[in-house]
């Protein structure tokens, strides 16, 4: 199995996952893990969000995909990330750069 379908089968486990989670869990660099999962997105297999300054990754299609519509300017968008956020189901990591 190559290291993208590692990711993905990752992803498949449990999703969303952040970048340092990614790294950790397959034993590689931030940086990696970063430019594999751009990868993926290109590639439409994945997508993320931006919190801070922390990438959270989740399979294209999964429950997630209404986090990253764009801000219409009523705040409804940020009020989902915020109940997501809420509900645990995010475990946010400190960057390692």
């Amino acid at each position: 199995m190559d290291l993208l379908e590692r990711i993905l089968s990752l992803l498949s486990e449990k999703s969303p996952r952040t970048t340092s989670e990614v790294a950790e869990l397959l034993d590689l660099s931030w940086h990696s893990a970063h430019e594999n999962l751009l990868e993926l997105q290109l590639s439409g297999k994945v997508n993320r969000i931006f919190i801070g300054n922390r990438h959270i990754w989740f399979l294209n299609g999964d429950d997630f995909s209404n986090l990253i519509k764009t801000s219409n300017g009523n705040g409804k968008e940020s009020a989902k990330i915020a109940d997501f956020l809420k509900q645990d189901q995010v475990e946010v990591v400190e960057n390692v750069n």
